[in-house]
């Protein structure tokens, strides 16, 4: 119920204080020959229970050019007060309301929930004491969580003894803290330099990733072998970016695939980059084996490929094999192998032997017809070869020749590794055979590639190694550069 007695009181206060908060500023345009009143004006109205703070924003337009300035004054006061009363009367209602409203039962625990926890604060330092700003701190298995300031500092409310604090940011090493009986912690992260550590090949020799500015893409071998592709190229394929490889043919050794880095450099010439394995330029690099490679590293810019002049001017790949056991001496063997399946994806939707004869005999009539010809239109003497026809010219057979054409390939790969590591000296053997079969029938590649790597150190000054790589590749394919139809 409204308190009719209360409204009353605050009606009157308003009404004699509007002549002392309320100011008019008429002002006559010229153009529009009227008079437009604004009031921007706050009245502070005070009553037993509440101070209320009503801004009114009126602007009051009387498109006549004989109103008066006084008329304009009372019109504009009028309004405002019919506004305010308003307002004033909507405002004790919603007070009223609310304190007759009793509170929800699951609001109260809410309250009494939060106030339970404590307010925890603290800093976020890196390991040279400087502030991380923006760090999160976020209470483990909740949403309950903030951000550092500029000072790295930090305040989390309704945190309990048991809860534990999650600090990260991006560049450092996430940290857990158990909160307890702590109103105050301070947080130091630690820097996530593994991927800052990384060593990678460079046309100088090996760098850190850290310390190299050129632009560089690296793939490990492990990442490479996953698609367990039978070129090295297509295992690249969607590693690197800025690196896009292309392969017009499925037929298997038929055609090497084309690499363009970073868009193409020229029109006519080859856009094809320069191949490195193990330091030394290899011209074909389809002989590579992808499961002797340990990483590839695509050098992308003139600063990382600079070292090779023009030959680079397409970019430069660089190879680095797999040599003998790293992780202290003795004998490791291993053996890698995969087999996969290949089919045709779609085929094409053509006419069998009987609706091509049908649409041979009809281009025959509409020769006679629109053309002036005189085909016969006797099937027999058209079709007469007894060996595919019979006496009527039908067809004897139907074959779908694309059926008998392709097939589903099974191909198969097998690796062998013996590596050995002693003092000062280390070797590795990689023995490799793959059989790769194409979905048209009698096309195959395969491919016997030997490897064998020594690696010695007889003094601290001198250091030597050999490679030796043997590879016999035979195939067949059918050429797919001519043709016709």
């Amino acid at each position: 119920m409204i308190n009719v007695s209360f409204l009353l009181k605050k009606y009157y206060r308003f009404k004699s204080s509007l002549q002392k908060k309320l100011y008019i500023c008429p002002v006559f345009n010229d153009i529009d020959h009227e008079w437009r009143t604004s009031s921007v004006r706050t009245m502070s109205i005070y009553n037993d229970k509440n101070y209320i703070d009503n801004v009114i924003n009126l602007n009051l337009i009387k498109k006549q050019s004989k109103m008066t300035k006084n008329e304009s004054k009372l019109l504009s006061i009028q309004g405002i007060a019919k506004a305010s009363a308003f307002c004033l009367l909507l405002s004790a209602f919603s007070v009223n309301a609310a304190m007759a409203a009793p509170a929800p039962a699951g609001t109260v625990d809410e309250v009494m929930a939060v106030q339970q926890g404590k307010k925890v604060t603290g800093v976020v330092v890196d390991g040279t004491g400087e502030p991380v700003i923006g760090a999160n701190v976020v209470v483990k298995g909740t949403t309950n969580g903030t951000i550092t300031d500029f000072d790295g500092n930090y305040s989390l409310e309704g945190v309990s003894a048991n809860d534990i604090l999650v600090v990260s940011y991006i560049g450092y090493l996430s940290q857990e803290i158990p909160v307890e009986n702590q109103s105050s912690i301070k947080v130091t992260l630690k820097e996530d330099t593994q991927t800052l550590d990384e060593v990678v090949v460079v046309g100088y020799g090996t760098m850190r990733k850290s310390d190299v500015t050129g632009s560089i893409g690296v793939a490990k071998g492990d990442d490479l072998t996953k698609n367990q592709n039978f070129s090295a190229l297509d295992n690249l394929r969607g590693k690197v970016s800025g690196v896009n490889i292309f392969s017009n043919s499925s037929q298997p050794g038929a055609y090497s695939n084309r690499v363009v880095i970073r868009g193409m450099a020229t029109i006519n010439a080859s856009s094809n980059p320069l191949y490195v394995v193990d330091g030394v330029v290899m011209e074909n690099f389809d002989l590579v084996n992808p499961n002797d490679i340990e990483s590839m590293e695509v050098l992308k810019d003139a600063s990382a490929a600079a070292i090779y002049g023009a030959r680079g001017a397409n970019g430069v790949i660089m190879v680095t094999t797999k040599r003998g056991k790293k992780d202290g001496e003795g004998v490791q063997v291993s053996y890698q192998g995969s087999v996969s399946a290949s089919h045709i994806a779609r085929k094409m939707d053509t006419m069998n032997a009987q609706e091509w004869c049908d649409a041979f005999m009809i281009g025959l009539e509409n020769e006679n017809k629109w053309q002036g010809k005189n085909w016969s239109l006797n099937r027999a003497d058209w079709f007469n070869d007894s060996d595919f026809f019979d006496a009527n010219g039908n067809p004897l057979y139907d074959t779908n020749w694309q059926d008998e054409a392709t097939r589903t390939a099974v191909s198969h790969n097998h690796q062998l590794n013996i590596q050995q590591a002693g003092k000062s000296s280390s070797m590795g053997a990689f023995l490799n055979y793959t059989d790769q079969q194409g979905i048209v029938n009698n096309t195959y590649n395969k491919r016997i590639n030997a490897k064998l790597a020594y690696d010695a150190n007889p003094t601290k000054w001198l250091s030597t190694a050999v490679n030796v790589l043997v590879n016999h590749t035979w195939g067949r394919y059918t050429p797919e550069d001519v043709g016709v139809q």
